[in-house]
């Protein structure tokens, strides 16, 4: 009877570590880029992906294997990141898609690549791309060489706002 309670406690534990230390990000899809551009993530965290542009786009995996489905103006979607999951992603449109002028173009093959119902990406459409990164730890402060600082802290340099680095 200990053994098993011990084991629950365990597992709950376990459990509510795991919903604690997952985080979410946001990209913002730019009409030059997604923003940032490399997102350190782990698997477990959440990537919302947020549209910027007054044009309909999207977020898939270069090798189509995740995708947001379309994501109309001023609208986002969420991307659950997964061990093993495709890293590389751009902003392909489905094949024969064309942009609508506004919203009331929208047609139901819309609506369905939206819900993530696309099979056919067409890659020639790909104007921008980004990277999942989780194998390599987000970088850290660069000294006026560009070398990274493994000692340094961010610190406030007073009054004005600025904002500096010091090092121990």
């Amino acid at each position: 009877m200990r053994r098993t309670i011990l084991a629950a406690t365990s597992i709950v534990a376990g459990l509510a570590a795991t919903a604690v230390s997952a985080a979410e990000h946001e990209v913002v899809i730019l009409g030059d880029g997604f923003f940032p551009e490399i997102v350190h993530a782990d698997p477990g965290d959440t990537i919302r992906f947020v549209n910027g542009v007054d044009l309909v786009t999207a977020a898939t995996a270069t090798d189509e294997s995740w995708s947001t489905g379309l994501i109309f103006l001023n609208q986002e979607k969420v991307v659950t990141v997964t061990e093993g999951m495709t890293k590389t992603f751009d902003d392909r449109m489905p094949v024969g898609f064309v942009q609508p002028a506004d919203e009331s173009d929208i047609g139901e093959d819309d609506l369905a690549a939206s819900e993530e119902e696309v099979e056919d990406w067409d890659e020639t459409t790909a104007e921008l791309s980004g990277t999942i990164e989780w194998e390599t730890a987000a970088p850290i402060l660069l000294d006026e060489n560009g070398q990274p600082m493994t000692d340094a802290y961010v610190v406030d340099a007073g009054d004005d706002g600025d904002v500096g680095t010091a090092t121990q």
